[in-house]
């Protein structure tokens, strides 16, 4: 008896093991499946590392020290284009780009790898700076008021496109003129303009200051 009901329930569907008609077992996971489970780094191999832009000091520098520019988390011979921008103080816009090409590791450091066309070619670990042009023509990149920086945006571009191609990463760096705790003193005595910068941590230094300012307007006289 209990053979025929087994039979009856598996020809109109029904489950021998008394499960509910229309309700699917659990069907327990594939061994590779459950190994991925336990280790995450047979399928981490499917998923692509994100690109990152380092600029080395980090954050802010001094105008004339020079940065180290690196990529890294490309593809494998990756062809990429790095842009860079400012604004100065009056909104002009000034820019300039590169080509470049990843190694096999996919990393990519501009003091090691030359320029493959842009705004410079070769070995320019610094080119983005200093080839850095307006887009309004004969405008001069002037620094008018030194106690701000100029803010450089970086960017690496997929592609050798300076304009069309994919946004994998960016990074701000601020140029400043001023070192920390620098002071700026305009100096007016007769017909003298001048500015004292007097370096921090120096009371020597800032007597020295005063007493230059103190003795300005009698060499005016000569």
């Amino acid at each position: 008896m209990l053979h025929f009901h087994k039979e009856v329930s598996q020809r109109l569907g029904g489950r021998p093991n008394g499960q509910p008609m229309g309700v699917m077992p659990v069907v327990p996971p594939e061994p590779a499946t459950r190994e991925a489970e336990r280790d995450p780094r047979l399928v981490q191999v499917h998923i692509q590392m994100a690109a990152t832009l380092t600029v080395e000091p980090a954050g802010r520098c001094c105008w004339d020290e020079p940065v180290r520019i690196a990529v890294r988390g490309l593809a494998p011979e990756q062809p990429v284009t790095l842009r860079a921008s400012l604004r100065d103080e009056k909104g002009a816009r000034f820019r300039a780009h590169a080509r470049y090409r990843a190694d096999a590791a996919g990393h990519l450091d501009l003091a090691r790898a030359p320029a493959l066309g842009g705004s410079f070619a070769g070995l320019e670990p610094m080119g983005l700076l200093w080839a850095l042009e307006p887009d309004r023509p004969f405008w001069r990149l002037v620094k008018r008021d030194v106690q701000t920086p100029f803010v450089v945006e970086l960017e690496v571009l997929d592609g050798h496109e300076p304009d069309g191609g994919r946004l994998l990463a960016r990074a701000e760096h601020e140029r400043h003129f001023m070192s920390p705790g620098v002071r700026r003193v305009p100096v007016r005595a007769g017909r003298v303009r001048a500015t004292l910068f007097l370096p921090p941590g120096s009371h020597f230094l800032d007597q020295a200051g005063l007493k230059l300012m103190n003795l300005l307007p009698l060499s005016s006289k000569c």
